[in-house]
């Protein structure tokens, strides 16, 4: 028979050694890149990303052509290089970025005539790392 400090004891011990080994078990999910996609995709509107508009194209008239044709370019580059993106995905805040790169959590957003005042704003207030392209 065990005393009631033993008892104690080895249930505190077996406590820590479950919180252990979930602590573990979050550290590697979050190095699994479907892990980190997922989290990308949580910053998305549910009804900007309802239908799985991953991979999809999205041409937008409003735009210049150049716009279109260099975010069709970054577009396809990251296609081909295997990553899964989301083309003008609006975020839980509102701002609308280009393309959300969900592989690496990397936001490409195409100016032409924007001034650095907008794009500081936009570094500011997206939930990623911006690269900016001119076109």
């Amino acid at each position: 028979m065990i005393t009631p400090e033993q008892y104690n004891k080895r249930l505190k011990k077996a406590q820590e050694s479950k919180n252990k080994a979930y602590v573990r078990h979050l550290n590697k999910q979050k190095t699994n890149s479907i892990y980190l996609e997922r989290e990308a995709l949580n910053t998305v509107r549910s009804s900007n990303r309802s239908g799985n508009h991953t991979n999809c194209f999205r041409y937008f008239k409003n735009n210049t052509k150049k716009h279109e044709i260099k975010k069709f370019q970054i577009y396809m580059q990251l296609i081909d290089s295997g990553h899964n993106v989301l083309v003008e995905p609006i975020f839980l805040n509102g701002l609308r970025a280009d393309i959300l790169d969900l592989t690496d959590s990397t936001i490409y957003e195409i100016i032409n005539t924007e001034s650095e005042e907008s794009i500081n704003k936009k570094e500011r207030d997206y939930p990623f790392p911006i690269e900016v392209v001119r076109c």
